[in-house]
């Protein structure tokens, strides 16, 4: 997969989203009020991590990534799902 290639062209991106989702490793989803609740969870346990850490300079990249993080996982709950309506699929 050529992912420089997915943000330029939309077919290849098409393609691979609809071989992703022949695979079962992608599905659409609807509304989910469970899924929004367990992203809004994680976002304030992300929160309280940083709280209990923005003092450690030595970890500022991980303080980094766990706002960035915190802020996508509260971006979802504003429509119940990703953007694009797919999600991923955990193996079995």
């Amino acid at each position: 997969m050529d992912i420089e290639r997915l943000f330029l062209d939309k077919k290849y991106l098409e393609q691979e989203i609809n071989f992703f989702t022949t695979k079962k490793h992608l599905r659409k989803i609807g509304h989910n009020p469970e899924l929004v609740q367990s992203h809004l969870k994680k976002a304030r346990h992300n929160l309280e991590f940083y709280k209990l850490n923005k003092e450690q300079v030595k970890f500022s990249d991980w303080l980094i990534v766990i706002l960035y993080y915190s802020v996508k996982l509260c971006e979802r709950p504003t429509t119940g799902h990703r953007p694009d309506g797919m999600t991923g699929r955990s193996p079995d």
